[in-house]
């Protein structure tokens, strides 16, 4: 018919982030205990700049993603927070299947090792990802805060861990038991290996 032919290159895969609830319930201790930074009248002024671009259907998508990652705690918490500029309390945290749409680096480690996420407020309410607002955000004193918090909040994890054999070991187990259930399978065929071009 058309005379052509197609081969294909493998060359990369990764597999879905698999949460760790045991260790996800310790970090949302450590982000109780840290609650979130205290705002300038310069920061929520320049959210307020930014809040002013952006559409309605962007601020209920950002909404929707709490309300859909905290069961009903977290339903009530988005339509709190429908006019707020900047997240200035914690939100509420609960174990769900809900899916996020998002990338991550460590989907393969989660199968290997328990591991836990965070979100720390680091941009204004209602921000899309990959948009120029959020990039316009990324260099100011709002996202630092959120960053130096996060960084708090996954210190504190760690240091538990170090400190309490128990909680580290009921994280591991909980993987066990999951990894019993559905075994971690690498999506990258045996035979691929990495390239030299790249």
């Amino acid at each position: 018919m058309t005379e052509t032919q197609v081969s294909c290159r493998f060359e990369k895969a990764c597999s879905s982030y698999l949460p760790n609830r045991t260790l996800e319930a310790a970090m949302y201790q450590a982000v109780c205990h840290y609650g979130t930074p205290a705002w300038s009248d310069e920061e929520r002024a320049f959210a307020a700049a930014i809040r002013a671009t952006l559409s309605a259907n962007d601020i209920n998508n950002s909404l929707n993603n709490i309300a859909g990652t905290s069961g009903e705690e977290g339903k009530t918490f988005a339509r709190r927070h429908r006019d707020t500029l900047l997240i200035d309390e914690v939100a509420p945290w609960a174990a769900t299947d809900n899916v996020l749409a998002g990338s991550t680096d460590v989907g393969d480690v989660s199968w290997k090792a328990p591991v836990a996420q965070c979100f720390s407020p680091c941009f204004a309410v209602g921000t899309p990802l990959h948009s120029w607002q959020l990039v316009s955000q990324g260099r100011t004193s709002i996202a630092h805060k959120g960053m130096l918090l996060a960084g708090k909040v996954l210190a504190a994890t760690a240091i538990r861990l170090f400190s309490d054999s128990a909680l580290l070991e009921a994280s591991q187990q909980e993987l066990r038991q999951v990894l019993a259930e559905r075994p971690y399978r690498c999506p990258i065929p045996a035979e691929v290996s990495p390239s030299v071009l790249r």
